[in-house]
């Protein structure tokens, strides 16, 4: 968290979240075991998409190196994620 809030200093504000809440439901995501596990190995990230077309919370899925193709079958075609925020302000 202290590299994050020195990088962008400004997402302090814009975020209803805080290092105490790691662990609570809001904060979850859920993934298949072997997107999990290649989430974990960092095989892929996402990233904000930079587009006019795209919804303000929407993320580019990214493969890397070692992701298991097979998989890629899982992702939306255009390779968009939509995050939403549901903690509470």
């Amino acid at each position: 968290w202290d590299a994050i809030y020195r990088c962008s200093p400004s997402i302090r504000a814009r975020i209803c979240f805080s290092p105490e809440r790691i662990n609570e439901p809001c904060n979850g995501i859920t993934m298949s075991g072997h997107i999990h596990k290649a989430f974990d190995k960092f095989k892929f990230a996402v990233e904000p998409a930079v587009s006019t077309l795209s919804p303000n919370h929407a993320h580019r899925i990214k493969t890397h190196r070692g992701f298991p193709t097979r998989e890629s079958c899982n992702f939306p075609e255009n390779r968009l994620v939509t995050f939403t925020n549901h903690c509470p302000t």
